[in-house]
């Protein structure tokens, strides 16, 4: 018989099994994948949101009006069993923030008009509990400070939906907490800023006005001075000749030496600040003689 050894490379069962050329490499591929785990889905979805195009893109700059979005006065902690509590919505935004440019101006007046209904509600009594009337008259307040940078509504018609809140305001100011008086002459101070010399706005002021000279002679030195930085505010801001008769009329009637004292500052203010355009408006008026006197002495 053909000795075995002779058969190089041959395989036999039970011998030694001499690869064949090229299988040991077949068999190094096979193991080197076997060995390799497959990448895992969540890894390769991370890498293709991170290489992803709009990933690299710049935040786009928010518009002044998405800015505006943001000034809105959340519900205090008790508002559910607060009487400001349907000044409040229920996703925390309060009514008369900022719309969009596409909200017709019709509904934004109508809303307006609702949500200074229910202030007034609130402020029209001094029974209301004092906190409540002080969150309504910083929202107020809020409102103005919104409308002057929004300008949703015309200042007219924006002093026209204000117009209701000067009873319940002056009812406020005969109040004898001082911290109650001293909001509702920041309230007063903010319109007036928002408003400055909008003729729109005199009836408000007219209104508002005389309740704040008697406060000069107040005993609580908090509720005197926030009565006289308010009408010297209004002097200044709003160019009312009424203002002017008032003052004098005061100085007649009053007996307080402290409430005199306060207009005649206010009528100095008066010829410092305005001009003659703004006193010769009522010259022909039977109240003019006042004013043709300041003119003169000036």
């Amino acid at each position: 018989p053909t000795s075995r050894r002779g058969v190089p490379g041959l395989r036999l069962s039970g011998v030694l099994d001499v690869p064949v050329k090229g299988q040991r490499e077949d068999d190094d591929a096979d193991s080197d994948s076997a060995v390799k785990s497959p990448r895992s889905p969540s890894r390769a979805k991370h890498n293709r949101k991170k290489s992803s195009p709009a990933a690299n893109k710049k935040k786009r700059k928010k518009t002044p009006r998405e800015r505006l979005q943001k000034l809105v006065v959340r519900s205090p902690r008790n508002a559910a069993t607060s009487s400001l509590a349907p000044l409040f919505s229920e996703a925390g935004v309060a009514p008369g923030s900022p719309r969009s440019p596409r909200t017709p101006r019709k509904h934004i007046h109508k809303e307006k008009q609702a949500e200074v209904a229910k202030l007034c509600h609130v402020l029209e009594t001094r029974e209301t509990l004092w906190s409540d009337r002080e969150k309504a008259m910083r929202r107020v307040q809020t409102i103005c400070t919104i409308e002057k940078q929004a300008r949703t509504l015309r200042p007219s018609e924006f002093a026209r939906v204000l117009e209701p809140l000067a009873e319940p305001i002056k009812v406020q100011l005969g109040e004898a907490r001082s911290s109650v008086v001293r909001h509702a002459c920041a309230t007063i101070e903010a319109m007036v800023v928002h408003f400055e010399d909008e003729t729109a706005f005199y009836r408000f002021v007219s209104r508002v006005f005389p309740a704040l000279l008697p406060l000069a002679q107040s005993s609580i030195q908090l509720i005197a001075k926030a009565s006289n930085t308010c009408v010297h505010s209004i002097l200044v801001k709003t160019h009312n000749c009424r203002l002017v008769s008032e003052l004098v009329q005061t100085i007649k009637s009053s007996r307080s030496d402290s409430v005199r004292q306060l207009c005649t500052q206010g009528l100095v203010t008066v010829v410092r600040r305005w001009g003659e355009e703004h006193l010769e408006k009522e010259v022909t008026t039977p109240r003019a003689t006042p004013t043709k006197q300041l003119i003169a002495n000036r």
